[in-house]
């Protein structure tokens, strides 16, 4: 049994890279021939390379585009040094397809499998993709092979209007559907004739111990104690709530920003995924506002403070209520109680929870592999 995988696995982003490589390692459970479409858009590759015009395109003025270029240039050996991280990290861990580039190369040179999945990350999410992109619906596929999505996200409550056609038509040839949140689910119900399932993050199909084989090959080795703080936006009521948590708990704060936000921090921006979670595994606090953030600081039981984002935040908290930890949802330093938000977590029960979403989400594996070929 063939299986194919599309995702957005080549972004140079934390979350993106785990995610998919954790689908992966999940579908070898049940294949010895599972490997990620190599799917590389234009509007992903420009962003992540080091030498690109595209990333002035944000900067308005020609003084912000010079003070931008200056800014990277300072800072080329370090971008050069977490560039190759990831680069390192698709080439030693995915199990890649010839590269693709455009949607129209799949229609004309479509990869063989018995079963495609796509997913996860914001896939469907019309923003991050610049417009509808058919590939992340599996629309370069065949009807007489299985399709199936797997925790596929919007990103938003609600699709975008201008492409609700799209969305009509591409469901409806997808045998069947999973994404992540609840509110995608009733959302895209309205468009879909068939069940939709809810299934977790790839990163949560996992415990501790798998990612622990990618931890042993970080260069980082922190001697003190330290909070993990893994921030995504700008925002000061963040940073005023960790400057409290660090001074009640007397540790220093380890960030992977690019720049000084808090009092006592130290910073390692050329991080790559390995450093990523060596950094969450040995944290004794976690504060952030990702959802990965989220995600990594359960799976290695650390006590947290989650912080939603402001515009994706809904994410992070509806996994934080559904397995009874909504307490450590801080928004203002005015809610924050330092001696709950510092207590120790009962995992026992949260590994419990997590361990029956687990199974939903292996029933729901097991149920698209049931059906293969038609």
């Amino acid at each position: 049994m063939r299986i194919k995988l599309v995702s957005i696995h080549s972004a140079h982003n934390y979350g993106s890279v785990l995610q998919a490589y954790a689908l992966q390692e999940k579908l070898k459970q049940y294949s010895e021939e599972v490997e990620i479409i190599d799917y590389r858009p234009n509007y992903f590759e420009t962003q992540y390379k080091m030498f690109s015009l595209r990333v002035y395109k944000r900067y308005k003025g020609i003084f912000n585009k010079i003070l931008h270029l200056g800014w990277r240039t300072l800072k080329w050996k370090k971008r050069y040094t977490k560039y190759k991280k990831f680069e390192d990290f698709m080439k030693e861990n995915y199990h890649l397809t010839q590269k693709y580039t455009t949607f129209q190369q799949l229609v004309d040179n479509p990869p063989e499998a018995d079963i495609f999945f796509t997913g996860s990350d914001q896939l469907w999410n019309t923003d991050i993709t610049e417009g509808f992109d058919k590939t992340y619906y599996l629309e370069f596929v065949g009807n007489d092979k299985i399709k199936a999505s797997y925790a596929a996200s919007l990103g938003r409550n609600k699709i975008d209007l201008q492409y609700q056609k799209e969305y009509e038509e591409a469901l409806q040839k997808l045998d069947y559907i999973a994404v992540r949140e609840q509110e995608a689910q009733l959302e895209l119900q309205t468009y879909a004739n068939k069940k939709i399932w809810v299934t977790i993050d790839p990163t949560l199909l996992h415990e501790k111990q798998m990612w622990d084989k990618l931890v042993q090959k970080s260069k980082v080795k922190l001697k003190e104690k330290y909070i993990f703080v893994y921030i995504l936006e700008e925002n000061e009521e963040f940073v005023k709530i960790v400057n409290e948590i660090s001074k009640y708990l007397d540790l220093k704060v380890v960030s992977i920003s690019k720049k000084k936000r808090f009092e006592r921090e130290e910073i390692y921006a050329e991080a790559g995924p390995e450093d990523f979670i060596y950094l969450f595994q040995n944290a004794e606090f976690v504060i952030t506002n990702s959802f990965h953030g989220t995600v990594f600081s359960l799976i290695f039981e650390k006590r947290n403070c989650i912080i939603p984002h402001l515009k994706t935040g809904a994410r992070m908290c509806n996994l934080m209520k559904k397995i009874g930890l909504e307490q450590r949802i801080i928004t203002k330093l005015e809610d924050l109680d330092l001696v709950k938000i510092t207590q120790e977590i009962d995992y026992v029960t949260v590994k419990k929870l997590l361990e029956k979403e687990r199974k939903n989400a292996e029933n729901y594996i097991e149920t698209v592999l049931k059906n293969n070929g038609k």
